[in-house]
């Protein structure tokens, strides 16, 4: 493979790396995981590219998008580490979010053939685990825990921004009908943050402590 070839692997590398970070950031965030979500983010997309490079370096006519790729890592990381460990449940968590975007909102990103072999092959994997511990209190848990931090959508998202960010500045306080002025704000910015798997709880609290609404847009 020429250079042109191995920047582009690197470059693909660190874009599903960033996805599975920010998902792990979030779970450390909630106290769900206690290592380091960029380095193990970067070691985990590693390990499961030298595994199968042929299928993700293109070799075969097409590249698997980040979200596969992230998927993918995750299935494969979670197999390093023991059942009941908390951060293996981090894991377990981060992908299920994965596939529960793909569910939803697959048919707005340029997913090809390659993808959905290899995210069917994830959503499997992934409906063993769970089935696994279908009577146990990690299931009731996983359940908990997505639902609270169910970013699953782009409505879902913004909603969840949206009042955080209201909670930590009155000028962007949701009235009764669930608008702020969030809603007249351009939302190109946040939604390419949604898309990159950013916790909108922690962008909301950045944004408001910025925000001043005599000051925006100067």
């Amino acid at each position: 493979m020429g250079l042109f070839g191995e920047i582009k692997n690197t470059y693909k590398k660190n874009e599903a790396a960033i996805v599975v970070q920010n998902l792990l950031e979030h779970q450390a965030k909630v106290g769900l995981f206690d290592l380091d979500p960029a380095k193990l983010a970067k070691k985990l997309v590693e390990i499961v590219w030298n595994s199968k490079p042929d299928v993700f370096d293109g070799k075969f006519g097409q590249r698997p998008h980040k979200l596969t790729v992230a998927a993918s890592a995750l299935v494969n990381g979670i197999e390093l580490f023991k059942d009941g460990d908390l951060n293996r449940n981090a894991l377990i968590l981060s992908l299920g979010n994965i596939l529960s975007e793909i569910e939803t909102n697959g048919r707005l990103y340029p997913l090809n053939g390659l993808d959905h072999q290899l995210l069917n092959v994830c959503m499997s994997i992934f409906a063993e685990i769970t089935q696994e511990f279908s009577d146990s209190h990690l299931a009731s848990e996983i359940e908990e825990i997505m639902a609270e931090s169910d970013c699953s959508t782009w409505e879902k998202w913004l909603e969840i921004f949206k009042n955080e960010a209201g909670k930590r500045n009155h000028q962007l306080q949701v009235n009764e009908k669930g608008n702020s002025f969030i809603d007249f704000m351009e939302h190109e910015p946040l939604k390419r943050a949604f898309r990159n798997g950013i916790d909108p709880k922690s962008l909301a609290r950045d944004f408001a402590a910025q925000f001043d609404i005599n000051t925006f847009g100067r």
